[in-house]
C-alpha cells in the first residue's frame, strides 16, 4: 500500500470512528526533549540542580507532553515503549519534585540537610497528570513499574538520593532499553558506595537500597545450588555482584561461597553535583 492510500485509509477510519485522532499524532518514543535535559544537567549520575533550576522550561514541557497522553494512547505502545515511558517519566518527575522544593534545606537531623527526606510527601503527596490520573512517584513505582515483572528498572530510576538508582545522561528508548538497563545496573553495582567486597574480611557490602527489594530480585538473581552454604539472601546479592562487578579476584572468592553479607547504610543525601 503506497503512502497516498495509507493517508486516505487513515482518514476514512478516523471519520468512521475506528481510529482516534491521537493515534494519528506522532509520539516521540525517543523522548528527545528529556534526553536533552539529561545530557545537559546529568554527569556520572549526579544532577546540576542549580543550573537546572534556572532553566526548567524544557523539563516541564516534557512532563506536560507525557502527561497529556491518555490511557488509550499508552495501550497502543509496545511493552518496551511502556516501560521506557514510565522509567523516563519517573526520572523526570523526580527532577521536578526537587525543583519544586529547591533549594532543599531541611531541619531533620536524621538526614542530610538537602535530602528529599526533608520534604514531606516527596514520594507520596506530590502529584502530576499522567495516563493513570493524578499520580505520585510511589504510585508509578508500585502500580506501573512493578507490574512489568522485571526488576531491572530498580537500578534505572532515580529517587534523587545518593543511594538510589543510577541516572543515565540520556533518556531511555525502546530500541536501547536492554543495553541501557544493563549499563545503569553495572554503573550502580560498580559504585563502591553501593556494592563492594572486602577481600581480607571476606565480606560483601551492599546498599540497603536492595534489601527491601530482595524478593523481587530473587526472580532474576537467585541460583539454586550455587554459592553453597550461603543463605538465599546472600545468594541473591552474591549473584548481582558476580554479574556486574569487574573485580575478578573478589568474584572468585564469592563463587566459592566464602563470604558473608553486610548492608551499608542508605545514603539519603541529594544526588547533586
Amino acid at each position: 500500500m503506497n503512502a497516498h492510500r495509507i493517508v486516505i485509509t487513515s482518514v476514512l477510519l478516523l471519520v468512521l470512528g475506528v481510529v482516534p485522532l491521537a493515534a494519528l499524532e506522532s509520539v516521540d518514543h525517543n523522548h528527545t526533549s528529556f534526553n536533552q535535559v539529561l545530557q545537559t544537567y546529568v554527569i556520572n549520575g549526579q544532577v546540576d540542580y542549580e543550573a537546572l533550576a534556572k532553566a526548567p522550561k524544557l523539563l516541564r514541557s516534557y512532563i506536560d507532553e507525557m502527561g497529556s497522553l491518555s490511557d488509550d494512547d499508552l495501550s497502543s505502545f509496545t511493552l518496551n515503549q511502556k516501560m521506557v515511558y514510565w522509567i523516563n517519566l519517573y526520572n523526570a518527575l523526580t527532577l521536578d519534585a526537587v525543583l519544586q522544593n529547591h533549594p532543599i534545606q531541611g531541619q531533620n537531623s536524621a538526614f542530610a540537610t538537602n535530602s528529599p527526606r526533608q520534604v514531606e510527601g516527596f514520594w507520596t503527596a506530590i502529584k502530576w497528570k499522567t495516563p493513570a490520573g493524578r499520580t505520585t512517584l510511589n504510585q508509578i513505582e508500585f502500580d506501573q513499574l512493578r507490574r512489568f515483572g522485571k526488576i531491572d528498572w530498580l537500578f534505572a530510576i532515580s529517587n534523587a538520593t545518593a543511594s538510589g538508582g543510577y541516572l543515565l545522561s540520556e533518556a531511555y528508548t525502546d530500541r536501547q532499553l536492554v543495553n541501557q538497563l544493563e549499563q545503569a545496573t553495572t554503573l550502580w553495582v560498580r559504585n563502591p558506595n553501593n556494592m563492594k567486597f572486602d577481600k581480607k574480611k571476606q565480606v560483601l557490602y551492599v546498599s540497603e537500597y536492595l534489601r527491601s527489594h530482595r524478593n523481587n530480585l530473587k526472580r532474576k538473581y537467585y541460583k539454586r545450588g550455587d554459592l553453597l552454604g550461603r543463605s538465599q539472601e546472600e545468594n541473591i546479592m552474591g549473584h548481582i555482584f558476580l554479574t556486574y562487578s569487574d573485580d575478578e579476584e573478589a568474584k572468585a572468592i564469592i563463587r566459592n561461597g566464602i563470604f558473608s553479607l553486610t548492608y551499608l547504610p542508605y545514603d539519603w543525601a541529594l544526588n547533586a553535583r
